[in-house]
């Protein structure tokens, strides 16, 4: 289990890096994108202290990376893992307040129209290879 968890740790942290490498240089905070987590400032102010030219090397290792058969397992496992831990916290919070299950699926279906295509919000890659396996 703590390997799950120190998997899905890294691999939330590379992606919530990717997304903020993507847009550091351009975007304002949060604009067009959809909420990433409590980290984001730690990861914006590191990235923002690179030249360009240390992002852009970061970025091309990065996709090199991506190309590793590990680096796509420990995706696969975190995926899983997330879903397991977002349905056990969709149960308990059931138990906790039986009458919430119309406001989880109002946000469900609100999550589903505003994603139609069920593509992670950072990239759809993980999602794309585990379907294709």
């Amino acid at each position: 289990m703590k390997k799950i968890v120190s998997t899905l740790a890294l691999v939330l942290a590379a992606s919530a890096f990717t997304a903020i490498a993507q847009d550091a240089p351009a975007a304002p905070k949060h604009e067009g994108r959809q909420h990433m987590g409590a980290g984001d400032g730690v990861m914006r102010q590191a990235l923002e202290s690179l030249t360009p030219e240390e992002r852009q090397q970061l970025m091309a290792a990065r996709q090199k990376a991506e190309a590793d058969p590990a680096v796509a397992t420990a995706k696969q496992n975190a995926e899983a893992a997330m879903k397991e831990m977002r349905e056990a916290m969709k149960s308990a919070m059931l138990k906790a307040d039986p009458t919430i299950g119309p406001v989880l699926e109002k946000m469900e279906a609100a999550r589903k129209n505003a994603n139609p295509e069920g593509k992670q919000h950072h990239s759809g890659k993980a999602k794309a290879a585990s379907e294709t396996n």
